[in-house]
């Protein structure tokens, strides 16, 4: 549902009732930074006011779960190859349970067929680990990087012996 608060006295009543709370724009984050912006270049127009949405996280928490990735034009054996590089331990996995294998600190990655598991260090996130040290290592690629919300839409994106889909830990596990 949205609502569009224009009456002076309903706006005063919200203005009290969260002046002592704190709001974290978690998705939005860039629209409302162009907002402000915008607003600013344009003052008194129809640009003073933009779209949020705000939620209770006590009744209704917003959980932002894990943006894998699909790399294009990388493989397997470059992914294999960079943690070689890189000494960091990576293990081979059955693909029926690869995914029973994922941890706070261990990323899985995919070419469709076989799969690997590559652990990366505590002191780090997977995907800092991933976007800072992996892939600058990866000796081809990635062409491109997709971003996909669920490992199902991630391996659907996975073209065969073309691309590596990297299956992330949920922040929830890492906590």
């Amino acid at each position: 549902r949205v609502w569009a608060l224009r009456e002076a006295a309903l706006i005063n009543v919200m203005q009290d009732r969260w002046a002592s709370t704190s709001a974290v724009i978690a998705d939005g984050h860039h629209r409302y930074a162009a907002y402000v912006r915008t607003q600013a270049s344009r003052p008194g127009t129809a640009h003073d006011a933009g779209l949020a949405m705000l939620i209770d996280q006590e009744t209704t928490p917003l959980y932002p779960g894990p943006i894998h990735r699909v790399l294009r034009g990388t493989t397997l054996e470059d992914m294999r190859q960079a943690a070689r590089a890189l000494r960091l331990t990576q293990t081979a996995l059955d693909g029926d349970h690869a995914l029973a294998e994922l941890a706070p600190h261990r990323i899985l990655a995919t070419d469709g067929s076989s799969w690997s598991a590559i652990d990366v260090p505590s002191a780090t996130s997977a995907v800092e680990t991933l976007h800072r040290v992996i892939i600058p290592t990866l000796p081809r690629g990635p062409q491109q990087v997709h971003f996909r919300n669920s490992v199902d839409a991630t391996l659907r994106d996975l073209r065969a012996d073309r691309d590596v889909a990297i299956v992330l830990p949920d922040r929830k596990s890492v906590a």
